[in-house]
Order: C-alpha cells, then sequence, then structure tokens
C-alpha cells in the first residue's frame, strides 16, 4: 500500500481530530469508553488538536426532552434476585440452549491473580451453587468482552471465553472449552488454530439442531501489541471464505464464523462475514428461518459505524472438511444513521427473533444526536422495516433484546440521569410482534460507567429477569431482579401500547 504524503497525513490527522471534537462536545463520558477502551496507542496529536477545536466551539445546543418523559416511566413491583454469592464478580452473561436459566460470569482471585469463569443454575429451588468451570490467570476480565456458553443438542456443553496468550501479555484470543452432560471437562481448542493478532473475542453461540455457530471478532490480521508474538512476514493467517460485503484490507478487525457440531468439536475452517468492523462492540446472533443472523457495528473507510445484519446457511458436510460449511446469503444495512466515529463506542446491538420476524435494538449518535432504536424485517426477507425509537432523549445504550413466550420482546437500555452524574436508570419497554411499544419501564438505578458492563436480560417459565454488575463497592458483584411475565404486560399496558412516533429517518 502506498504511503500518504505529509500534507495527506496531516488532513487526515485534522479530520479525524474534528471528529473526536465534535463527539466530545456532544458525549464525553461516552466518548472516554470509546479511546479508552478501543484504542491500542494514543495518538497525542489527533487528542491534542481535538482538545482545542472542542474549546473553541460553540456549546452544543441541549435538547429537552419531552415534557411528559419522566411521567410516563412505570415503576412496577419488582423483586431482587438471590443470586449466587460471589466475591469480585463481573460480566454476566446468561446461556443459550440451557432451557432454564443458566447464568456465567468472571471472578478474580485476590490471593493468586487467578480468573475463573462461573457457572449456575436455576431450579425451583433457587440458583445453584456456583460451578468453577476454566481457571487461569490469563483469562480476559474486561467489562464488554465476556464469555459465551451454550448447551448444545447432544447435551454438551461449550464455553467460549478470551484469553491472554502469555501471562502479562496484552495480546489474547479466543479458547472453546468443551464439556460433557454433567459439565465435567473434555478438552479445547482455538479457532483455525490461529494465535496471532492483539484481540479476538466479543464471542457469542446460536445453537440449532445440527449443532451451533461460533462468531467472534478476529483481530488475527491486525499488528499485536507484544513484541515477542509477531508473526513472520510471510505466516499465513489460515484460509477462510470471504463475504460478498467486501474487503476493505488488511490490518482491520474482522467478524468470522464457524460451524461446530454436536460434540463441540469445529466443523472445517471459519468464514470472514465482514473484513473490516468495529473493534470493541459486542455482536448478536440468532436464528432466522433458514439460518443464523448476526447484527454488528460496521465500519467503512469513512469512519461510518452502523449497524449491520448478515445471514448465513449452514452447508452441512462430512465433519472435518477442509472448506468452511457456511454461505453468506445476506448482507444489509439495518438502518442508515451515519454515526461517523472516530474510535469505538463500545456500544453493540442486540439481535432476537419473534415469531417470523427478526427485530434488532442498537444504539447510535449520529449527528451528535445519541439514541436507542430498534427495526423489524422478516425472518426470511433481508430487509428491515423503518427503524422505531425507544429511548428518551438522553440514553446511554448498552441495550439487550429478548423475545418472550406470546410474541412480545423486552427492549432494555440505560438511561442517563441527568441530575446525577455517574448514574442513570436500567429501562425497558415492552414491544409488540407488530413493533408497538409500550411505555418505559424503570428496572434499577444502575451507574453509567463502564465497571458496570453490559445488562443482560432472560425470560423462563413466565418470569424475566434482569443481572447486570454492581460497582457501587469496592469489589464488583452480581445484582438483578425479576417480575412475573404477566405482571409485566399488565402494568405495561396499563400505561398504553401504541405506535412509536418519532420514526428515525
Amino acid at each position: 500500500m502506498r504511503r500518504p504524503t505529509v500534507a495527506r497525513a496531516q488532513v487526515l490527522t485534522e479530520r479525524r481530530a474534528r471528529l473526536t471534537a465534535a463527539w466530545l462536545r456532544v458525549a464525553p463520558p461516552v466518548l472516554g469508553l470509546c479511546l479508552g477502551a478501543c484504542s491500542k496507542t494514543p495518538n497525542r496529536e489527533v487528542e491534542g488538536l481535538a482538545a482545542r477545536e472542542a474549546a473553541a466551539a460553540p456549546a452544543p445546543t441541549t435538547r429537552a426532552p419531552p415534557p411528559d418523559a419522566a411521567a410516563r416511566i412505570i415503576t412496577p413491583t419488582l423483586t431482587p434476585l438471590e443470586l449466587p454469592s460471589s466475591a469480585a464478580a463481573l460480566g454476566p452473561r446468561f446461556a443459550t440452549g440451557a432451557g432454564a436459566p443458566t447464568l456465567t460470569w468472571l471472578e478474580e482471585s485476590a490471593a493468586d491473580a487467578s480468573v475463573t469463569v462461573m457457572l449456575s443454575q436455576h431450579s425451583e429451588r433457587g440458583w445453584s451453587s456456583p460451578r468453577p468451570m476454566v481457571t487461569d490467570p490469563r483469562i480476559l476480565t474486561n467489562w464488554a468482552d465476556v464469555p459465551a456458553a451454550h448447551r448444545l443438542p447432544s447435551g454438551q456443553w461449550v464455553l467460549a471465553y478470551p484469553q491472554h496468550r502469555r501471562e502479562g501479555g496484552r495480546d489474547y484470543g479466543l479458547v472453546v472449552a468443551r464439556f460433557d452432560r454433567d459439565l465435567r471437562p473434555i478438552g479445547e481448542w482455538i479457532p483455525d488454530d490461529v494465535a496471532q493478532g492483539p484481540e479476538t473475542g466479543f464471542v457469542d453461540i446460536v445453537g440449532d439442531a445440527q449443532g451451533a455457530t461460533l462468531l467472534w471478532l478476529d483481530g488475527r490480521q491486525m499488528p499485536p501489541r507484544d513484541a515477542d508474538s509477531r508473526p513472520p512476514a510471510d505466516e499465513r493467517s489460515g484460509p477462510s471464505k470471504a463475504a460478498a460485503h467486501g474487503a476493505h484490507g488488511d490490518g482491520d478487525m474482522t467478524l468470522r464464523a464457524l460451524r461446530i457440531d454436536e460434540q463441540g468439536r469445529p466443523r472445517g475452517t471459519s468464514t470472514v462475514v465482514d473484513h473490516r468492523t468495529c473493534e470493541c462492540c459486542k455482536l448478536d446472533g440468532a436464528m432466522g428461518s433458514k439460518g443464523p443472523w448476526v447484527v454488528y457495528r460496521d465500519r467503512d473507510t469513512d469512519e461510518r459505524r452502523d449497524i449491520r445484519a448478515v445471514s448465513m446457511r449452514a452447508a452441512l458436510g462430512p465433519a472435518g472438511s477442509e472448506s468452511s460449511p457456511l454461505a453468506i446469503t445476506a448482507s444489509l444495512d439495518v438502518h442508515r444513521d451515519g454515526w461517523v466515529m472516530p474510535g469505538c463506542p463500545v456500544n453493540g446491538p442486540a439481535l432476537t427473533r419473534s415469531r417470523d420476524h427478526l427485530f434488532v435494538a442498537w444504539f447510535s449518535a449520529a449527528n451528535g444526536e445519541p439514541r436507542v432504536s430498534i427495526a423489524r424485517s422478516d425472518a426470511g426477507a433481508p430487509a428491515f422495516e423503518q427503524a422505531r425509537r425507544v429511548d428518551l432523549n438522553d440514553p446511554v445504550g448498552r441495550v439487550d433484546l429478548i423475545a418472550l413466550e406470546g410474541g412480545d420482546l423486552v427492549v432494555t437500555w440505560i438511561e442517563r440521569d441527568a441530575d446525577r452524574p455517574g448514574r442513570g436508570r436500567l429501562l425497558s419497554r415492552l414491544v409488540s410482534p407488530t413493533g408497538e411499544m409500550g411505555p418505559p419501564i424503570h428496572v434499577h438505578e444502575i451507574g453509567i460507567g463502564r465497571d458496570w458492563g453490559f445488562p443482560r436480560a432472560h425470560e423462563h417459565a413466565g418470569q424475566v429477569r434482569w443481572i447486570w454488575t454492581n460497582a457501587d463497592s469496592p469489589h464488583t458483584s452480581l445484582e438483578g431482579v425479576r417480575i412475573e411475565t404477566r405482571a409485566l404486560r399488565a402494568a405495561s399496558r396499563a400505561g398504553g401500547l401504541s405506535p412509536q412516533s418519532d420514526s428515525v429517518g
């Protein structure tokens, strides 16, 4: 690739500084997450220019929330969850394919600096005693990049988690551990047997009748941070199949997918779903009518970071095949927000299926206006309907989205509390299968700092649960609440279900 001239490099630097300055003026707390959580090497020249432009620019006009915004929030009675006792816990996440609620999280040991992925299953007697799944001082502890567990049709389990390649190093990759029906370890593997690049993670697992599809952000094409882990110049990154979305060049974060069989073993090699994505935004997957879908934050050459959806088809072949058993069938924008950002916002989308429709919820701050939106698509048709706004005018994002038995959905996000710096509200809305929305529901007070992570929602046996990391104490812990699904529906409908009038253009 031809190196840019000095003049061209200066133009690019000034352009990036203007983008950074614009975002600094709109939402400095969120930008702190963008540049603090993802940047590899700080660009002091860009930061200096951005600070000067931000200081010289006029203050932005703050949009007042609707007069009835606070009055419209309903506060049903929710019951605190009696969660498994854990010290220094963070990163809770519900396992998929498990039926009954199954929770994983990370625990850090102050005694020996080890990190353990814990698991607990819920029954009529409550949560089971926490079970250590994997323990290693190299396991990554991160507020946004957390492990994912899935129960396969065979009854066996897989647990995918990010792990530093060496103790004390910064580069990390993805490990997939296998467990039998009784959660006893039976082996582990690394996708494509590739261990290079600064970071590989943000994993999700989508199950089906034949196994599952592993989805993750892969940094093998990016230069490593640890000097002693740089591969030889002629070392290849492993075979792959490029998606129709097109290559943007080497050195970028890619999105990859890989089939897993019923025993938790890889089938062939990975498929490149997208050659250039946001580096630190979580992705989410769900089964469509003909195969898995994934939604994620894309990244083009102009630093536009909008949400994209891709569908795949599993071309099942003999186990151990050298070619990838996945094919891309559709790749499309969920909505053209036009959000141009100089860094990754660490604020990925959520996806779920309800009946014959796919729903996507996401955060954007295009044109300096933070908002949370939701859009619907037929499960078999590659087109999304008009996006609808969910938030109350000052969202932080960190969305989640689940489908309830009966077809309704619950979309969850964090809204900033203007009267309490650093604090916010965890809010939800009930959404009908046709897209009508109920009033915002106050779930719990929550911090907006990144130590609070991403809240997660789950429904089972007529109860909706929300779980998050509580960072009010020196040692983080798990916290959650629950409500009967019928009580949630009653409260929401009492507040009025109506089409959202503020559609996203």
